[in-house]
């Protein structure tokens, strides 16, 4: 009867010591990804995958966009002027979920410096319900504005959103 608790106590230390939540955590490469960019796959034309850790450091403008979409189609010239202003300090994408081809068709009529990746799976895995929408994304990786709707990029209101995510 004296040896119970001998081996509750023995086996209870062992679960303890076997239990990683109770180890100390190791350092990260800072704030985990926002749960919402983690759902988000995207390749470039040639079908390459894009992580985002490849990304971090700089802040994203991240712009889901299509084709037939004629506000998205409107707005892009407009992020092309962000692209021109702020291409070296923001990571500047727009991504749309079209076969590869139909995506590189139209950046070939079109005069655009900025990446026009492919959306892997459906806008609403991405919690995107309407086209365009664009995440402001800061260079930790966190959501900072979800944008439904065309804008104006070249505004000065837009361009002090997207320049504030660089301070």
């Amino acid at each position: 009867m004296k040896r119970q608790p001998i081996l509750w106590l023995l086996s209870l230390t062992l679960l303890l010591v076997g239990c990683k939540g109770l180890q100390p955590s190791t350092p990260s490469d800072g704030p985990p990804l926002d749960d919402r960019l983690k759902r988000i796959r995207m390749t470039r034309l040639d079908g390459q995958p894009v992580s985002w850790p490849s990304l971090r450091g700089k802040p994203v403008l991240l712009n889901f966009w299509a084709t037939w979409c004629a506000p998205c189609v409107a707005e892009m010239e407009s992020i092309q002027y962000l692209q021109d202003r702020l291409g070296g300090q923001v990571h500047i994408i727009a991504l749309s979920n079209e076969p590869a081809e139909k995506i590189s068709a139209f950046g070939n009529t079109r005069d655009l410096d900025f990446p026009l990746w492919q959306l892997q799976g459906e806008y609403i895995d991405a919690f995107v319900l309407e086209l365009p929408t664009t995440l402001l994304i800061d260079a930790e990786g966190q959501i900072v504005e979800d944008i439904e709707g065309g804008q104006s990029w070249s505004s000065p209101e837009m361009v002090e959103k997207v320049e504030r995510l660089i301070k």
